[in-house]
């Protein structure tokens, strides 16, 4: 019963409903096991981000309830006509300027080099398929995956912007399941960042490793804190701190040791810092850290 231009999340022929657009109609939770989402009459000339074809011809979205990602109900939808896409192999890229299309696809291609890296490094746990869609100029800065679909703003600040923005959302394929609403949060996203990082090593990027290595240090030394807080907590900086623990396993044991300890972590059953700390424990290679680390993540000042 909504006019398309009566959404909040409506700009420039998109519509996006979820919690990063503080329109969130439906909740995916224990009592709401699933969602499912149908462009109905008014909606003809948009199409569904990851939707499918029912037997009207409509575009619908079922998605359901998983513990790790309980709002993961992204709606987007584009107007026809509006965007522009490049897909190749398994990674489709959506953004709605033609200016845009050049980042596009080179995001696109480093995609699917940060996948194939990745999942030589770690396993593969690539999705039926990835979907990127890049924000309009003006709009939030950053990036989110949920469920196979990436959402990136910000593209107007650098050309480069994919290198490490994207490197990191796509790390959340396999540096993810630990909870987000305390401390355990930072065994994500520090996964995710190393990933990123190591990508770049990977790539001949030691310029941009460095500069990001930098850059995060100066803001841990403005804003720092034990990882785990005595109350279990999540701290604001718990992305910066789990960065520069790990840093501090390079540059102290090299990289083989940093890829080491996240392998131990992508591969429990169930991510907890517990569970990490005696996995590391248990492997001749990484034990010598065990008790390092276990000091390290309630340090209040690493450096």
């Amino acid at each position: 019963g909504y006019a398309p231009e009566g959404l909040y999340g409506v700009r420039e022929g998109k519509i996006i409903l979820n919690i990063y657009a503080n329109c969130f109609p439906l909740g995916l939770s224990e009592a709401v096991r699933s969602s499912r989402c149908v462009l109905e009459e008014g909606f003809e000339d948009y199409d569904l981000l990851d939707g499918v074809r029912d037997e009207q011809g409509r575009w619908v979205k079922e998605q359901n309830y998983r513990p790790a990602l309980p709002e993961c109900a992204n709606l987007i939808a584009l107007r026809r006509g509006r965007y522009h896409c490049v897909s190749r192999g398994e990674v489709s890229a959506y953004c709605m300027r033609e200016a845009t299309v050049p980042q596009l696809a080179g995001a696109v291609d480093y995609a699917q080099d940060c996948l194939a890296f990745y999942s030589q490094r770690f396993g593969s746990r690539t999705a039926r398929h990835m979907t990127l869609f890049l924000l309009d100029e003006g709009e939030p800065w950053g990036g989110y995956c949920r469920d196979g679909l990436i959402v990136m703003g910000g593209v107007q600040e650098r050309q480069e912007w994919y290198l490490d923005i994207l490197g990191h959302e796509l790390g959340h394929l396999w540096a993810c399941g630990a909870d987000t609403a305390n401390f355990e949060d930072w065994l994500n996203e520090t996964g995710a960042e190393w990933l990123s990082l190591l990508m770049l090593l990977h790539t001949g990027r030691e310029d941009l490793f460095r500069a990001k290595i930098q850059q995060t240090l100066e803001q841990y030394k403005k804003s720092h804190g034990p990882i785990l807080p005595t109350d279990g907590s999540r701290p604001g900086a718990t992305h910066i701190c789990g960065t520069v623990l790990f840093w501090m396993v390079y540059r102290d044991h090299g990289q083989d040791m940093v890829v080491a300890l996240l392998g131990k972590l992508f591969a429990l059953d169930r991510a907890t810092t517990q569970n990490w700390l005696d996995a590391v424990a248990a492997d001749p290679q990484t034990a010598p850290l065990a008790g390092w680390l276990e000091e390290a993540i309630r340090a209040e000042d690493l450096l």
